[in-house]
C-alpha cells in the first residue's frame, strides 16, 4: 500500500546525510543527566553502548520497576549503568521514584501511558571520562548518530498502565510533510487503513515530541486527530508518542508516527505502510530484511535506506557506508509484533517513509503441545500467556508451570472469558463429562505433553454451573470453580460431517439407478481417517448397500442407496453420535410414464369456472412422475339451438407441469362469447402425454355443465326440482317467460346469498298426489333488481331484458305456477303496473291461479319472480 498522507518528499542533503551514516535509530545520542546515578567502579577501557527503545506495560500496583538491561548492549559484555532518566510527558503522575543501575521504578496506581528518555554509560567506563561527559550539554534535538566506543547513549522507553496490560501497544504509524508546513493526522482513520479498529471510546490523552526539534503537536478539533506543526525551517525526521485512553475501562494504548519532513514534493517513490515480512523471526536471531521488496521506484531510479527505527529491537542499515544498500539487520530478545519504520532516497531528492511487521516467536514461550483430537472431536491445545497475547486473546491471569524446563507462563481464564473466547472459534468450554471420558482413555500430559498443573474449566450439564477437571495423569477430579480464581482451558470442537458436492439429491426409483452420497469427516479443519461412518434411512423402501462405512485417508466415505418407491427420504450419518441429516428424493421413472385421468370437479353450470379435470403421470412401480406436461384436448358438440359445433375452453388449474404427486389439473369452462344452452350439455376430455422412450399414452373423461333451468327445458313439469341448484322458467300465453323463486341452492350458486339479509320460508303442499316441499330465501325488493340484472349477465333462456314483473304479468300466467310446480306458498314481490307502486302476491289461488294483492313496501321480505318480455 502506498503512503496516504502525502507523496515522497526531498529532504536536505545534511538529514539525508546524517540518516545515512546510522548504526541504527532505535536510541539517541550523548547526553548528560540532572538526577544521576553516583560514578563507582569505572575503568579506562574503551567500550560500545546501543540503547534500544522500548516499551512496557503493567496492572495496576503500588510501584512498578523498569528493567533496562534487556534494551542495553555493551560491545564487552561488561555491562552498563543507567545515569538518568528523563520525564518527556508533561504529566506530574510520571514522576520517577527510584533510578538504579539498570532501571527505574514508577508509581502505577492509576492508568496512564509514560514517556521517557533513560541514559547510559559504560559499567568500565572511568570515573574521570564519567565526570567529564557529565559537563557536557544534554544534545536533545540530535538525531540517532553513530557513536564513539567512548560514547554513552540515551533511549526513548514507554511505560503503559492499564487494567488490560495486554493490549498497550498500537502499530507505528508513519507521515510526510513539507518544510514549514502543518498536517493533521487522523489516527482512527490511519490505523484503521492497516487493519486495526480503535472502539469509540479511545481519545487522545496524551502527545509527546521526544526528538526536541521545536515542533509542536496538538489535539485536533476532530476526534483523535492530532495537528503537527514541523519547527520553522526544519527538514528531517521527526517522531510523536501519543496515548488513547478509556476513561470508563481504565485502558490505554501506546502509538507513535514518524514524520518525514522535506523540502519539495516528489512522486518518485511508493511505499508500503503495512508491510509483512515473510516468515516468522526466532528471538535472539539476526536476520536480514530487503526493504525492496516494500519499495517501488516509480521512475526507476535507484535508492538507499537512510532511516531504519524500531522500538524493543534492535535495527541498523547493514551497510550504512554503501550509498545502495537496501537491507536492514534486525534482531531481538522480545517475542511478539515488532514494527519497524524506515526510510528510502534515490539520491536524487526523492524521500519516503514504510512501514515494516515482524513476527518474532520464542520457542520457550510457545505451546510446544498441539491440539488433541479424541473419537470425532477436537480439543484445542491450551494457550501459553505469550501464544494468547501475540493473538490478541483475551484472558484472566498467568499461571506459571513448572512441569517445563524453563517454566512456562500459561494463559488462566475464567468462565465467561472461556466461554466467549471458545465461542470466536466456533467451539465451546468442554462438559465434565467430555473431559473426564477423555483423560479415561487418553494421558494427556503424558502422551501429548500437555500442561496440567493446574485444572481445566468444564460444564457440568447436570448440576448446570461451571466446575474445574483435573486432568494430571489421568485422574479427571474434579469441584466447583472459585470465583475468583484462573484455569487452563481447551475448547472442544465437535466433529464436523460435511457432505461433499456432487451427491445425489435426486435418483430415480426404480432400484437400478443409485444414490451416490459421499461424506467427509473432519475434525478442526483436519480429515479424519479411519471414522466408523453408520448410515439409516428414515424409510423401509430403500436399500442401502452398506449401513457401516469407515472413511479413507481424506476422511471420506460413499454412502450408496437404491428404491423402488418415489418419496423423499432422510438419510442420517452418525460418527460417534455426531449427527448429519441429508435428504435424498426418488422419484418416478419418466421413461415408463403413462397417463391417467379423472373428473374431479363436475356438473357446474355454465356460468361457473369451470369443471376440473385431472391427469396423473404414474411410471410402471405405480410411481408419480413429477414435473412433466401433459396435453388436454376436448371434442367438438353441435349447440342444441344455435346450430353450430361448440367446444369449451380448457385453462391450467395450478401449474403446468405434473406436481409430486404426478397431477395436473385443467379447468374446463364454458366460452363466455357464445350463448349457454337451456339445458345440459356433456364434453369429453382427453389426456395425452408421450413419453421420453416415444411411447404414448391417452385417458379420456367426460364433463358436464349443468343447465341453470330445471329439466333444462322451459315449462318443466317435474315436481320437487325447484329445491335443487336450478329454477323452473315459464312462459305464459304471449310468450313472456318468469322464473320461480330461487332455491337455496341455486342462490349459493350464483352467490345470491350475500345480496341482502334473507331467511328461508318452508314451501310444502300437496297435489295430485304429490308432495311438493322445499326452503326457499326472501329477500327485499332493493335484492331483486340485483338478481334479475344477475340473469341478463347470464343471458338466462337466452334473454337480457330480465326485470322485476308488474301485477299484470303474474295475472298472465294464469295457473302457469300450480302445473309446473313452482314453490307457491309463500307471497312474491311484484309492482303495480300503473304505478309501479311495490306489492306481494300469492300465487295459492283457486287452480293456482292469482289470489290476491296487498300493497307492500322496499324492506318487505318475500319470494319472487323475474320477467322477460317475448
Amino acid at each position: 500500500m502506498t503512503s496516504k498522507l502525502a507523496p515522497s518528499i526531498k529532504l536536505g542533503l545534511l538529514s539525508l546525510i546524517t540518516c545515512a551514516i546510522i548504526t541504527g535509530c532505535g536510541g539517541e545520542g550523548d547526553s548528560s543527566a540532572d538526577n544521576s546515578l553516583a560514578a563507582t567502579d569505572y575503568t579506562s577501557e574503551q567500550v560500545t553502548l546501543s540503547a534500544q527503545d522500548a516499551t512496557f506495560s503493567t496492572g495496576f500496583t503500588d510501584s512498578y520497576y523498569v528493567d533496562l538491561s534487556g534494551d542495553v548492549y555493551s560491545s564487552t559484555g561488561g555491562g552498563f549503568v543507567v545515569t538518568d532518566v528523563e520525564l518527556l510527558s508533561d504529566s506530574d503522575q510520571c514522576e520517577v521514584t527510584q533510578v538504579t543501575s539498570t532501571g527505574f521504578a514508577i508509581e502505577a496506581g492509576d492508568p496512564k501511558v509514560c514517556n521517557y528518555r533513560y541514559h547510559v554509560a559504560p559499567r568500565a567506563l572511568s570515573a574521570q571520562n564519567r565526570s567529564a561527559m557529565a559537563e557536557q550539554p544534554v544534545a536533545m534535538s540530535e538525531e540517532p548518530v553513530a557513536m564513539s566506543s567512548s560514547s554513552t547513549t540515551s533511549a526513548v522507553t514507554r511505560v503503559a498502565v492499564s487494567s488490560d496490560p495486554t493490549t498497550t501497544e498500537l502499530p507505528a504509524l508513519s507521515s510526510v510533510t513539507l518544510i514549514d508546513t502543518p498536517i493533521t493526522i487522523d489516527l482512527a482513520s490511519e490505523l484503521a487503513s492497516i487493519g486495526f479498529a480503535v472502539d469509540s471510546g479511545y481519545v487522545i490523552s496524551d502527545i509527546t515530541l521526544p526528538y526536541g526539534n521545536a515542533s509542536t503537536a496538538n489535539i485536533g478539533a476532530s476526534p483523535n486527530t492530532i495537528n503537527y506543526t514541523p519547527a520553522v525551517g526544519f527538514t528531517g525526521i521527526d517522531r510523536l508518542l501519543y496515548t488513547l485512553e478509556e476513561s470508563a475501562s481504565g485502558n490505554v494504548m501506546m502509538g507513535l508516527v514518524d514524520i518525514a519532513v522535506g523540502y519539495e514534493a516528489n512522486q518518485g517513490f511508493s511505499v508500503e505502510q503495512n508491510g509483512e515480512y515473510g516468515s516468522p523471526v526466532e528471538v535472539n536471531t539476526i536476520v536480514d530484511i530487503d526493504v525492496s521488496d516494500f519499495v517501488t521506484s516509480e521512475d526507476g531510479d535507484d535508492y538507499q535506506l537512510v532511516y531504519v527505527s524500531s522500538f524493543n529491537a534492535s535495527v541498523t542499515p547493514k551497510y550504512p557506508l554503501d550509498i545502495n544498500n537496501k537491507t536492514i539487520e534486525f534482531t531481538t530478545d522480545r517475542a511478539g509484533y515488532h514494527y519497524i519504520s524506515f526510510a528510502v532516497s534515490d539520491h536524487n531528492g526523492a524521500y519516503d517513509m514504510g512501514m515494516i511487521r515482524v513476527d518474532v516467536t520464542d520457542a520457550s514461550k510457545s505451546a510446544s503441545w498441539n491440539d488433541v483430537t479424541y473419537m470425532a472431536d477436537l480439543y484445542t491445545a491450551p494457550l501459553t500467556a505469550f501464544d494468547a497475547a501475540r493473538e490478541g486473546i483475551p484472558f484472566d491471569s498467568i499461571v506459571i508451570d513448572s512441569g517445563y524446563s524453563p517454566a512456562i507462563d500459561m494463559a488462566a481464564f475464567k468462565f465467561s472469558t472461556a466461554t466467549n473466547y471458545c465461542a470466536t472459534i466456533g467451539a465451546s468450554v468442554p462438559s465434565k463429562t467430555q473431559l473426564q471420558v477423555m483423560t479415561a482413555n487418553v494421558n494427556l500430559e503424558t502422551l501429548h505433553n500437555w500442561p496440567a498443573e493446574s485444572a481445566y474449566i468444564a460444564f457440568d450439564d447436570d448440576a448446570g454451573q461451571p466446575v474445574w477437571v483435573e486432568l494430571s495423569d489421568g485422574v479427571a477430579q474434579t469441584g466447583a470453580l472459585d470465583p475468583t480464581g484462573s484455569y487452563y482451558l481447551t475448547c472442544v470442537k465437535q466433529g464436523v460431517i460435511n457432505i461433499i458436492s456432487g451427491s445425489d439429491s435426486v435418483v430415480v426409483a426404480d432400484g437400478v439407478d443409485v444414490a451416490d452420497v459421499f461424506v467427509q469427516v473432519n475434525v478442526g479443519g483436519e480429515a479424519l481417517p479411519d471414522a466408523i461412518v453408520t448410515a439409516t434411512v428414515d424409510s423401509p423402501n430403500v436399500t442401502l448397500e452398506s449401513d457401516t462405512l469407515t472413511t479413507n485417508a481424506s476422511g471420506m466415505a460413499v454412502i450408496k442407496m437404491t428404491s423402488f418407491k418415489a418419496e423423499t427420504v432422510v438419510l442420517t450419518i452418525d460418527v460417534n453420535g455426531i449427527l448429519q441429516d441429508y435428504s435424498v428424493m426418488f422419484v418416478g421413472d419418466e421413461t415408463t410414464a403413462s397417463v391417467s385421468s379423472e373428473t374431479t370437479i363436475n356438473d357446474l353450470g355454465y356460468e361457473s369456472i369451470g369443471n376440473q379435470v385431472t391427469a396423473t403421470l404414474t411410471d410402471q412401480n405405480s410411481n408419480p412422475v413429477e414435473g412433466f406436461n401433459v396435453e388436454f384436448s376436448s371434442n367438438s358438440i353441435l349447440h342444441p339451438t344455435l346450430g353450430f359445433y361448440v367446444a369449451p375452453l380448457i385453462v391450467a388449474d395450478g401449474g403446468e407441469l405434473t406436481d409430486s404427486e404426478g397431477s395436473q389439473r385443467v379447468r374446463v369452462k364454458w366460452d363466455p362469447t357464445i350463448e349457454m344452452p337451456i339445458q345440459s350439455v356433456t364434453f369429453d376430455i382427453s389426456s395425452d402425454y408421450t413419453n421420453s422412450m416415444g411411447l404414448s399414452s391417452n385417458s379420456t373423461s367426460e364433463i358436464t355443465f349443468s343447465s341453470l333451468i330445471c329439466g333444462g327445458v322451459v315449462n318443466d313439469t317435474t315436481p320437487n326440482n325447484t329445491s335443487g341448484p336450478c329454477i323452473k322458467v315459464s312462459s305464459d300465453q304471449d310468450g313472456d317467460l318468469l322464473t320461480s323463486t330461487p332455491s337455496e341452492a341455486f342462490s349459493d350458486r350464483l352467490g345470491f346469498t350475500s345480496i341482502g339479509n334473507n331467511y328461508l320460508k318452508d314451501d310444502t303442499w300437496e297435489t295430485n298426489g304429490v308432495t311438493i316441499e322445499g326452503d326457499y330465501p326472501v329477500y327485499g325488493m332493493s335484492d331483486i333488481e340485483a338478481i334479475c340484472e344477475k340473469y341478463n349477465d347470464l343471458q338466462l333462456a337466452g334473454r337480457t331484458n330480465w326485470r322485476i314483473p308488474t301485477t299484470d304479468d303474474f295475472l298472465k300466467m294464469n295457473n302457469i305456477a300450480y302445473k309446473h310446480y313452482w314453490p307457491i306458498n309463500y307471497w312474491y314481490h311484484t309492482v303495480e303496473a300503473s304505478t309501479g307502486t311495490p306489492m306481494i302476491v300469492t300465487l295459492r289461488g283457486e287452480n293456482g291461479g292469482t289470489d290476491y294483492t296487498q300493497s307492500s313496501d322496499m324492506d318487505s321480505l318475500a319470494w319472487f319472480s323475474c320477467h322477460s318480455s317475448s
